[in-house]
């Protein structure tokens, strides 16, 4: 596959809305250290399925005091919304998701230098958006990557299986290294709707953020991300092969 040639095509990949696809999405963890050392842990996502946009960001920290046992409310802040299309603009590259009942809200990635997931591209991440009570969060963190994209599947275009049918499992077991790199380098098995193109930036550092809540302010120059991404498409075996599944 073309995404597979070169860091060029790799990163065109990485910032298309795959319109041919069933699901693709963007999601960073964080440890975010603040000038005292405190450490807050950090979560920023936006996913395409079909016809339906998500985003969220959300962060657990000593600084944010929001414990609430009758809210069942246990320290971590939270906001998500949904609407029908991430948006996205080139040159320079960005993608965000507006919340359809706030024209001021809204979640967003930005890549600032670089190509998408090569070594020492640096990306934002910023939202202005409410909690779940209604209480403004506004996010901005900057990251620059010091190591670049590795493969979280198996081969060149970095396919992720998530499912095997019997038959494929036999052949699996037929081979005398019994792994399903083995069996698609022998077989170059499409496996077509069984997994995902996923990759991972492992290795983020934190160059700088600030996340201001309720009118306080935690700010930082320190911490570490990591992103997770995917590309998937879905038939109707392949929903009723993953349905209720979890991991262990």
């Amino acid at each position: 596959m073309p995404h597979s040639h070169s860091v060029e095509n790799l990163s065109v990949f990485l910032t298309e809305k795959h319109q041919d696809y069933d699901l693709f999405g963007y999601n960073f963890w964080a440890s975010l250290e603040d000038t005292t050392g405190e450490t807050t842990s950090f979560f920023f996502g936006l996913e395409q399925k079909g016809q339906k946009a998500t985003g969220g960001v959300g962060f657990l920290s000593k600084n944010f005091e929001n414990y609430s046992p009758e809210n069942n409310q246990n320290g971590y802040i939270w906001s998500g919304f949904e609407n029908e299309n991430l948006v996205t603009t080139i040159n320079p590259w960005s993608i965000e998701l507006s919340d359809p009942n706030n024209s001021s809200s809204y979640i967003r990635i930005e890549l600032l230098s670089g190509f998408f997931g090569s070594l020492n591209a640096t990306y934002r991440l910023s939202a202005d958006t409410l909690d779940e009570s209604g209480k403004l969060i506004k996010v901005n963190v900057i990251l620059n990557d010091s190591f670049g994209v590795i493969n979280q599947g198996y081969g060149t275009t970095s396919f992720f299986p998530q499912y095997l049918t019997d038959l494929q499992r036999k052949e699996i077991m037929k081979l005398p290294d019994k792994t399903i790199g083995n069996y698609l380098n022998a077989t170059k098995d499409p496996m077509d709707w069984q997994g995902d193109y996923y990759y991972a930036l492992p290795l983020m550092d934190v160059l700088s953020y600030t996340i201001e809540y309720e009118g306080k302010v935690m700010s930082g120059f320190r911490g570490k991300s990591w992103l997770d991404y995917f590309v998937q498409s879905y038939n109707v075996e392949s929903l009723s092969n993953m349905t209720g599944s979890r991991w262990n």
